[in-house]
Formats: structure tokens, sequence, C-alpha cells
């Protein structure tokens, strides 16, 4: 499986859509901030796993869902976020954010944790 030692640095303050197809790192900060979910520092984050790319198992569903939660729980002022928002937003930030042919079954299966 490939290391892909990507390093970058994303600016929190986007309001543009993406040039890159499908920057769901992006999308999903353009998707929070309309949900008044608004970064005003930074983090070092560091992503692994062991999913190979392109496997068919909603990897990049999973990967979405886990920062969007994630940029809830650091910018959403203490607010209690649902699974059904987690997974909401993950489907705008993926899905609508594209305007690409999608479901929602993904985004509510990884963020409930459950099969439907």
């Amino acid at each position: 499986m490939p290391d892909l030692e990507i390093e970058r640095t994303i600016d929190y303050s986007v309001d543009e859509v993406s040039t890159d197809k499908r920057d769901y790192f992006l999308s999903a900060l353009r998707v929070l901030k309309r949900h008044g979910i608004i970064p005003n520092h930074g983090y070092d984050v560091s992503i692994s796993g062991n999913i190979p790319i392109n496997a068919g198992l909603s990897s990049s569903s999973a990967l979405v869902a886990a920062w969007v939660l994630f940029l809830h729980e650091a910018f959403g002022n203490g607010k209690t976020v649902s699974s059904e928002q987690i997974a909401r937003h993950t489907y705008e930030a993926e899905v609508l954010e594209y305007n690409e042919p999608g479901g929602l079954m993904d985004q509510y299966t990884i963020s409930l944790g459950k099969v439907l």
C-alpha cells in the first residue's frame, strides 16, 4: 500500500469552490461555515489508514465524516452535534458541493455506526 506522504496547509477562510475536483477537506469547511462552524485557529492534523485507495469501501466518506466531526468538536462552541447532522454535512460536502450523483447511505451508515 502506498504511503502518500502528502503535506498541505488548508486556508480555513475558504469561500470559493475548489478548482480541484473532490477536495472534500475544503468542501467540508465551506459546508460547515454555512452552518456556523467557523475555524478560528489552526491545528496540525495527521491522517493514516490501511484501507486501499479506490477499494470501494466508502473510505472517502469515512474520512470526510471524521473530518466533519473533528471540525464540529473543535469549532462548534461546545454545541452537541448529532450523528444525523454529521451524516448530512458529510453528504453536503461530498455530493451537493460538487453537484454529483449520490445517495445518503454511506454517510448515514458511517455516521450512525451501524447498518441501516
